[in-house]
């Protein structure tokens, strides 16, 4: 008899030890469930800031950022019509040969978040320099100054902008 009660009592300890043990795994995952999603939530905070904070801190294509650039100089004069959506357009297409509507799109959005041309080559000068041969910077820099000169004598904002683009882009 008492063997037997010492076999219900190994299996109850055993029983006993698993439940604590399958608690004491849960509990730790748990933990790192929430260490885990206060981490994503982290991540997406910081993506959401950047994204809705500045649009031009997002851009990574040397297209986009020559259309946000031309927008923002084009709108340093006034601001951005069809007539100028229409010249940025014709200045992108001839120089990339594809269908730049969504890159001229989203320049109008940026620029009426962050109109401040200088700004914008500020921001996107690493890329630029990085991304594109100096002839290619030079070709961003006349396609600029082309938008710039479309309704007359480019004012002082806009060939102050030009000027600083070409010294950033180590071409003047």
């Amino acid at each position: 008899m008492h063997i037997v009660l010492g076999i219900i009592a190994l299996i109850g300890a055993g029983l006993y030890l698993y439940a604590r043990l399958k608690d004491v795994g849960q509990g730790a995952g748990e933990i790192a469930d929430g260490a885990q999603r206060a981490t994503s939530a982290g991540n997406r905070a910081g993506f959401r800031k950047k994204v809705e904070g500045s649009p031009i801190a997002s851009i990574d294509d040397p297209v986009t950022g020559a259309a946000v650039m031309m927008a923002a100089v084009a709108n340093a004069r006034e601001p951005i019509d069809a007539a100028t959506r229409t010249v940025i357009l014709d200045e992108l297409r001839e120089t990339i040969g594809a269908d730049p509507t969504e890159a001229v799109e989203f320049a109008i959005r940026a620029v009426a978040l962050a109109p401040d041309p200088d700004n914008v080559s500020l921001r996107l000068t690493r890329m630029w320099n990085s991304r594109l041969t100096p002839p290619e910077r030079q070709q961003l820099v006349e396609m600029v100054s082309r938008v710039a000169a479309m309704k007359g004598e480019p004012t002082e904002v806009q060939t102050g902008a030009i000027q600083r683009l070409k010294a950033r882009l180590d071409l003047a």
